[in-house]
């Protein structure tokens, strides 16, 4: 009885790191050019897909996720005011290593929730999500462009 007692305590004591894996907290401005393509225009229908690569801002103390930069590539589809958002989102260190996020839901009043899918380096097994929401939008310097910024928060995890 002893001696499966200690192994379960072994066992225990081998899984704690991966039990209290540590999340941390994710909250920058994200902000970005686009350029759009149209696919139809109707009164009843917009539909376009977008090419958006910008610079992040960490507003965490610890200025983590400063300086990465990022392409997102998109499709927007209106009906009757209702704006659905699908896409992906690759996100680069300074040091060239990346995470790729998804999100795709309806954008409004409600942020819109993102997770993430892949990573290289050290950001393979990258788990965790969040939301995002427009914070601002400025008027198109060219036309079928668009610029804009986004506050990004959620957290991540990554595997030791």
């Amino acid at each position: 009885m002893l001696r499966l007692i200690i192994i379960c305590l072994l066992g225990l004591t081998l899984l704690a790191p991966m039990v209290n894996a540590e999340e941390k907290p994710i909250n920058i401005v994200s902000c970005r050019s686009a350029t759009n393509t149209l696919l139809t225009a109707d009164k009843d229908l917009v539909i376009f897909s977008y090419d958006a690569k910008g610079i992040d801002q960490d507003l965490n103390e610890d200025k983590f996720f400063a300086n990465f930069t990022h392409q997102c590539l998109g499709t927007i589809r209106i009906i009757g005011g209702e704006v659905l958002a699908r896409g992906y989102c690759k996100y680069m260190a300074p040091d060239g290593e990346f995470f790729i996020v998804n999100y795709d839901g309806i954008m409004g009043e409600k942020p819109l929730d993102w997770e993430y899918i892949y990573g290289s380096g050290k950001w393979k097994g990258v788990k965790g999500g969040g939301t995002a929401k427009y914070i601002t939008k400025a008027k198109p310097i060219v036309k079928g462009t668009a610029q804009s910024c986004i506050q990004i928060t959620g957290t991540y995890d990554v595997p030791q």
